[in-house]
């Protein structure tokens, strides 16, 4: 592989992990132009097992409920494979979650709750050249706190 073919495919796997901090980055921030701008509009979230399809649904399932939150979403270890055909690609990460209700990150006693997750992603390329996520699985591995905050 040339210098030249190896900067690019460096550069691709860079493109394809600043879609998966964006996703993070969008929950945390309550984004939602941010979360559009990387992911299909008919992608697919997988939260445990609870299947929601299309970025409207996943905005008010998923982002509407998260996004108000104190939250921080911190992702590790992420690993890309760019498909043989270059349009193609899937990722995984590893997480952590940290969330407490709206405006109650910073009070020493207030409820959260923390999971350890882990990332799956299946993207293309659109139109236009850019990553976009077309499913987003996202597996809970441990969690620790209180469940509650979450069901606001």
């Amino acid at each position: 592989m040339s210098s030249k073919e190896k900067l690019n495919l460096f550069l691709e796997r860079e493109s394809i992990k600043d879609s998966i901090y964006s996703i993070a980055d969008a929950f945390d921030k309550n984004d939602f132009s941010l979360m559009e701008s990387v992911c299909d509009k008919n992608m697919v979230f997988d939260l445990n097992g609870f299947v929601i399809q299309g970025l409207e649904e996943i905005r008010n399932k998923s982002l509407n409920i998260v996004g108000p939150m104190d939250t921080t979403h911190t992702v590790s270890n992420v690993r890309v494979d760019i498909k043989s055909d270059g349009r193609k690609a899937t990722a995984t990460a590893n997480a952590i979650a940290q969330h407490f209700p709206t405006g109650q990150g910073q009070e020493k006693h207030a409820k959260n709750f923390l999971a350890g997750t882990r990332y799956y992603f299946e993207l293309a390329k659109d139109k236009s050249d850019s990553w976009k996520v077309e499913k987003y699985v996202l597996k809970i591995i441990w969690t620790q706190g209180d469940i509650s905050v979450m069901q606001t």
